[in-house]
C-alpha cells in the first residue's frame, strides 16, 4: 500500500483574521463601552467591505429597545463605526 501523502492544514479566515488583530476581545469591549454605555452581548471578528479587521461588538442599552452595534478597528482600536 503506497504512503498517504497529507498536506498541512490551511488557516481558516477566522484565524488569519486573528492574527491581523492586535487587540484583545476585553480591550476591544473596554473601548465600545466607552462609545455606548450598557452590556456587551457579543464580541466577533469580521472583515469590513474595505478589507479591514474589525471587531463587531454588539451591546444591550438599559431601558431601550433594539441593540446597538459598535465596529471597531482590531488594530488600531478606533471606532470605525456605530449603528443603531
Amino acid at each position: 500500500m503506497p504512503p498517504v501523502r497529507v498536506s498541512p492544514a490551511r488557516p481558516t479566515t477566522l484565524q488569519l483574521m486573528a492574527q491581523e488583530a492586535l487587540l484583545s476581545k476585553t480591550a476591544v469591549r473596554a473601548l465600545a463601552l466607552a462609545v455606548v454605555a450598557g452590556r456587551v452581548s457579543s464580541t466577533e471578528l469580521c472583515r469590513a467591505v474595505d478589507g479591514r479587521v474589525v471587531y463587531a461588538v454588539l451591546i444591550a442599552e438599559p431601558g431601550r429597545g433594539p441593540k446597538r452595534v459598535v465596529l471597531i478597528d482590531a488594530r488600531s482600536g478606533a471606532v470605525v463605526r456605530e449603528e443603531g
